[in-house]
């Protein structure tokens, strides 16, 4: 897994042409952070990151010829932009200066930067071992943390303390499951340990920063391990899923507790954002909506629309944009509707969700069955397959399920002497709600002599 040299293939050549400046201009200058980690991994690097004993000043003197953008001088990086490739594309490098840092009285940015000139200081403040590293082809890896042993055994761990590097940036919090997640790591026992014992200091971080690094982690394979085994952490900022922890669902159609199901649920989804927000939230209000009957069994009546709205609060807080809400919203809330059994059901359901959402209703579906355990639903999942089939023959048939698809539109119904506004919205609905339940052909002298009679009838 470890090996040398890196970024030796000729697409990094000019970032190490950037290193090589610095050097020959008196400067210390490293490959630093996650894209020596990859690089060791043998993963290719995508984001290249220089740091320096150079001042942004000193750096941008070096590179005069080069256009320097000042993206982050208080803390000692600038960005420079390299020339456009062979393709074209003009990719950038951010170069920083050596620092340390002190007060972090927000528990997420530092008070005060202090540029220095020891390497060792500048990756003493990074956040795990596997992530303070150093390169330069010249001098070798610099490897002060036993960061290389730690990529080897697996293992994300803090540098020094983990309280201190929790307490100087909580979202390191999300970092380090987001990292173990991503890399298949396990976070070594202090650092998990402190990750749970310090997962309050995430109520001082943005919903943004918390809603990306949740995305990514939601995306991974291994993502239900994470979210099992750090539940509490993600407790912080969804209180919500806390009623899901060891609930009973008490029903013969259910084999696991509610939230077990909810992980199960993520683990046959395939990894589309959408999906994975609507398998860890889909379930959240059937503590509140459980009743149960004289037999013992629970019941959960409503529990789909009302997780619905859990959703979208939930989404709004974390500040997620309106259409991946909307979107999770809607599947949530239709994720308990029989599927359609037929030509007619089909288009009316690719008349109320769209193609696409109609099939993500299914996929949806499909994960949650599955999730129940083993053999439960079985004639349920065949349904889903029929489903599936129904809605893709009524698609490739051109079927009409949408107003758009009319063989007659807006203006056939101004020349009618329908009046322009929300008339002619209700005829054409009507209209489609006939050629929907295959009461009339989509033709348009079909069409035209029904709104003729609509209209002769007012």
């Amino acid at each position: 897994m470890i090996s040398e040299p890196l970024f030796c293939t000729a697409e990094y050549a000019p970032y190490h042409n950037i290193a090589d400046r610095l050097w020959s201009a008196g400067y210390q200058a490293y490959f630093v952070g996650g894209c020596v980690r990859d690089a060791l991994r043998g993963v290719a690097p995508h984001d290249i990151d220089i740091a320096t004993s150079a001042l942004p000043e000193e750096v941008a003197r070096v590179f005069d010829d080069f256009t320097v953008l000042k993206t982050g001088l208080q803390h000692g990086t600038v960005t420079l932009l390299l020339p456009p490739d062979s393709g074209g594309v003009r990719h950038q490098c951010e170069i920083t200066t050596f620092r340390t840092e002190s007060g972090y009285s927000d528990n997420r940015r530092p008070d005060s930067v202090t540029f220095v000139s020891d390497l060792h200081e500048d990756l003493s403040r990074r956040d795990f071992t596997v992530n303070a590293l150093a390169y330069y082809p010249k001098v070798g890896l610099v490897d002060d943390f036993c960061g290389i042993d730690d990529l080897q055994r697996g293992i994300i761990r803090a540098v020094g303390a983990p309280h201190e590097r929790f307490c100087e940036d909580g979202l390191r919090i999300l970092r380090a499951l987001r990292f173990s997640a991503k890399l298949g790591f396990e976070i070594e026992p202090a650092t998990s340990d402190s990750v749970i014992a310090d997962r309050q200091l995430l109520r001082n971080i943005s919903a943004e920063r918390i809603a990306a690094e949740l995305d990514e982690i939601l995306l991974y394979d291994t993502a239900s391990n994470i979210l099992s085994k750090y539940r509490d952490v993600f407790a912080v900022f969804i209180p919500e899923l806390i009623p899901t922890f060891d609930f009973d669902q008490r029903n013969r159609h259910h084999r696991y507790d509610l939230y077990r199901h909810t992980l199960r649920t993520l683990d046959n989804l395939p990894p589309v954002l959408e999906l994975r927000l609507t398998g860890l939230l889909h379930d959240l209000a059937k503590p509140a909506t459980q009743t149960i009957d004289d037999s013992g069994q629970a019941h959960y009546y409503g529990h789909a629309e009302a997780g619905a709205h859990l959703a979208d609060r939930i989404l709004r807080r974390l500040k997620y944009s309106t259409a991946i809400r909307e979107k999770v919203v809607t599947l949530i809330a239709a994720h308990m509707t029989p599927p359609p059994v037929g030509a007619r059901s089909a288009r009316r359901m690719l008349n109320k969700y769209g193609e696409k959402t109609c099939f993500d209703i299914l996929t949806f579906m499909r994960a949650d069955m599955i999730a129940c355990g083993d053999g439960i639903h079985d004639d349920d999942l065949s349904k889903t397959d029929s489903a599936r089939a129904c809605l893709q023959a009524e698609l490739d048939a051109q079927q009409c399920f949408s107003i758009s698809s009319l063989a007659v539109n807006g203006h056939d119904m101004l020349d009618l002497g329908i009046p322009k506004g929300v008339a002619i919205g209700k005829m054409l609905n009507k209209l489609l709600d006939l050629v929907i339940d295959g009461a009339v052909p989509n033709e348009r002298e079909a069409l035209l002599a029904i709104a003729r009679k609509e209209l002769e009838a007012q």
